[in-house]
Formats: structure tokens, sequence, C-alpha cells
């Protein structure tokens, strides 16, 4: 069984040695937000994309209403006196790993969202043997690289591309990575597996569902999970960091689309009824009816405050749903062996549900918001088909002899060419091959949704 000491011991990555426990956590809330990487996330959509109006929900705010969720939900796992398992003096340091842990857990998301997760799979899948075989050297076997390396890319997400930008590509004091502590890093990794490992479908297992790192960043994952001792397993805060996402982004996401007049608060609360009535009589339908009983029957004329209060409580109500199977499956949980999300057979199993279907259904089918996915469709498709094509040929970035590659590849971050440079020396060509792609992902999907959009417009030559 995991131990609390051990999950929270603040050694760091990197060559900060700092272990200080009074301030080890605090320091990585101070690195945090202060990194460009974060600032970033006020212009990486949530669901609607280059969306110019304030109103709605930019990955940044997402990220800070996680995290003031994660505490809520941690404080009340840890307090309750009739659950409680988690001993009480570890609250602050849970607490302030949380934190840290929600504002990096979407930082690895691409341009455009999830979609542009699918598009970079996509062209994996779809274009990388062909353009190997028209602008690589003939000493690589195209065959073999496929085979070693295309798994990583055809699976390409956010959750393994936020490891690199923590413990990679970021700078701090003139080395790669941030310098987090071992709890923070771990927290955020919610799949456990390679690309070269089965999937969920295989081994029904909620940490394979995904990749949690690429084949590059292994020794990383490794080095992280032995400080904490989680081995392959999920940390325990990374159940409660997952829950609080769900919470935020399922309430945010319909709280978007009301202010957007997608669809009226009416329709919402008909919908909420119907699916109430389908699983009438379940003890897990029981949060979803208690929200229409309290809820959406009280004769508030104000439609704004009827929306907050509705919203308001539908939030409290998976918190104390998820608060509570944390502490009842407490120890599946501190020996890895949990496979399931906090609502699960939880009285908001079906709320929680939902709301999830609610959103597919009408929001993200949304006309508007599939235009726009196909725009972004666009702009990725088209910077990753000029920028690989450009970095393929070339070992040493500082030997390109074609003038458009020379600055196309001018153009990619000068941290990003570093850490090829320094992670590429004395290896074999198939891996300095690998990590130029790798290059190419790391730029493109650091990039926000307007710089992604702009550079797109002025390579094209439709905005000189």
């Amino acid at each position: 069984m995991f131990t609390w000491d051990q999950l929270l011991n603040p050694e760091r990555l990197g060559s900060d040695p700092t272990k200080n426990d009074d301030v080890a956590f605090d320091s990585d809330y101070k690195r945090i937000v202060t990194s460009p990487s974060f600032r970033r996330l006020q212009d990486k959509t949530q669901v609607f994309p280059l969306e110019r109006h304030d109103f709605v929900h930019t990955r940044l705010t997402h990220s800070i209403e996680v995290a003031m969720l994660a505490r809520e939900l941690a404080s009340k796992i840890i307090i309750n006196p009739y659950t409680q398992k988690i001993p009480i003096h570890y609250k602050e340091k849970i607490c302030r790993v949380l934190e840290s842990a929600s504002l990096l857990h979407d930082i690895g998301n691409p341009p455009f969202g999830h979609f542009g997760e699918d598009v970079i799979r996509s062209w994996f899948k779809t274009n990388l043997k062909s353009f190997l075989q028209d602008k690589l050297p003939e000493q690589i076997d195209i065959d073999a690289f496929i085979e070693n390396y295309q798994s990583d890319f055809m699976q390409f997400d956010g959750n393994a591309q936020a490891l690199r930008i923590i413990t990679k590509l970021h700078y701090f004091s003139g080395e790669p990575g941030m310098h987090l502590t071992a709890p923070t890093i771990n927290t955020i990794i919610k799949y456990t597996r390679s690309s070269a490992m089965p999937d969920a479908k295989i081994t029904k297992k909620i940490i394979d569902k995904k990749i949690g790192y690429f084949k590059a960043d292994e020794q990383t994952f490794r080095k992280v999970t032995s400080i904490t001792g989680v081995s392959n397993a999920r940390h325990p805060l990374t159940f409660i960091l997952e829950a609080a996402d769900d919470i935020a982004y399922l309430t945010a996401d319909i709280e978007d689309a009301l202010k957007k007049e997608l669809f009226s608060f009416d329709f919402f609360a008909d919908k909420m009824a119907a699916y109430c009535h389908e699983h009438t009589g379940l003890k897990e339908n029981r949060f979803l009816a208690d929200v229409l009983e309290t809820q959406l029957s009280k004769e508030i004329k104000n439609q704004e405050e009827l929306v907050n209060q509705c919203f308001f409580d539908i939030r409290q109500k998976l918190i104390a749903a998820a608060s509570y199977t944390f502490n009842a499956n407490y120890d599946a949980i501190m020996k890895g062996e949990y496979n399931a999300d906090l609502f699960k057979a939880s009285y908001a199993e079906k709320l929680h549900a939902f709301l999830g279907s609610f959103a597919l259904q009408h929001i993200f089918s949304n006309k508007h918001i599939l235009k726009l996915e196909i725009s972004g469709h666009t702009i990725l498709t088209f910077l990753l088909n000029t920028f690989i094509a450009a970095v393929l040929p070339y070992a040493d970035l500082n030997q390109i002899h074609n003038k458009l590659d020379k600055k196309l590849v001018a153009l990619i971050s000068e941290s990003h060419k570093q850490i090829y440079t320094l992670f590429a020396k004395d290896q074999p060509p198939e891996y300095q091959l690998y990590l130029r792609l790798l290059m190419v992902t790391d730029f493109i999907s650091g990039m926000t949704d307007s710089y992604a959009h702009d550079l797109y417009l002025t390579l094209s030559g439709y905005n000189i």
C-alpha cells in the first residue's frame, strides 16, 4: 500500500536539490504561474475556438477553476469526520500539490483543443510514410522507423505532451524543465502506458485509455513514479484532479453555450427532466433528481440567477459524490487497484453522465463549432506539412542547405531546437529523426489558437 510520506516526497526533478517540505510545493506553484506555457493557456480554446468574447472559458480560466475545485474536493475528503481516511496533517500539502497540478493539467493541449489532438494523430497516420519516402536520406530504414516510432505520433495526447513541457521544454535556470517536485508532476499523469503497450480496449484499465508519455520521456516517467512509489499505478491525487476537471468542464461548457445562446435554459431543463425520468428508481440517479426538485422548481424570475444557482448546486453534488467515493474506495486507491472515476456507482453517476451526453449532443455538434474545427484542421494540416517537410532531411540543424527550409526552421522556437540538439547528440539517425518530429509537434502543439491561425495566414500568403 502507498504511504503519504512517499506520495508527497518533495524531491525535485533536475539539478535543483531543494527538498524543504515547508516551501517545496509553494515553489512549484510560483514556477508554474510565472511560466510562458501557463500564460499561453489564455489563448487556447476550451470549447469555442478563436472566441473573441470575454465571457467564455479559456484553458487558463478553466485551469484556475479546476484548482479551486480540486482544493475544495480534497478538503472535503480529508476533514469529513464520518469517512475521513487521510491524516489531517497532510491536508495543506495535498491541497497545494493539487492546485499546482490543476494549473498544469491542460498545458500540453494543442491549438483547437482535443480536436487538435485528432488532427495531429490523423496526419501522422496518413502522411508520415509518404513524407519520409520523399524527403529522407537513403541510410534510414523507413519501414523500421515506422514500426518503432510512428505509434507515438498516431497516439499523440496532450497529457503526454504536458509531461514533456514541464520536464524538458521549459527552461529553468538555464536547464531543461521546470524542476518541479515529483508529486506535482505525478498528479498530472492520468495514464501510465507507452504507445507500444496495449490500450484499455484490451486491458480494461482506465490507466491505459491513452498514452501517458512518449518514448523519449520514458526515463522521466520512471524516475517520477519511483520517487512517489506508485510505479505503473495512478497517484491517488490524480483521481481527485480528474474529478475536479470533470466538474469544471461539464458545468462550464454548458454555461458558456447558454451565454452564446446555443439553446435556452428551458431546453436544458427539459432534457434533464427527460433523462432523469428514464432512470427513475436508480440510486445513481438520486442527485440528478435532487437538482430537478430543489433548483428547477424554484420561482426565480431572474434567468441568470436561476442558471447560477442550478450549476452551483450541480457542482456541490458532484463534489459530495466524488468525496464519498474516494473515501469509500480508499484502500483500493492506496493499493493502486481502483479502476474507475470518482463518480462511478455514486448518487451522482447519472448526473455526471447526463451533463456529458448533453454537451456532446447539443454543444459539440453545433454548426458554428464544427466550422471552426474544420478551419482548425486546415490550419494544423498546413503547419504540419510545412514544418515536417522542412526538418526531415537535416540531422544537424546548422547544416541546412535549402534556403526555404532554413527560413522555416528559423521560425521554430530556439528552446525547442536546443532541446533537440541536446538529446540528439551521439544518437543513431533513426532516433534523431524521431526527435526532429517531436520538435515539430512540440512547436505546433505549443502554439495558441491565434498564433497558429496568424502563422497559417502569413505562411500561406493569404495575409502578408
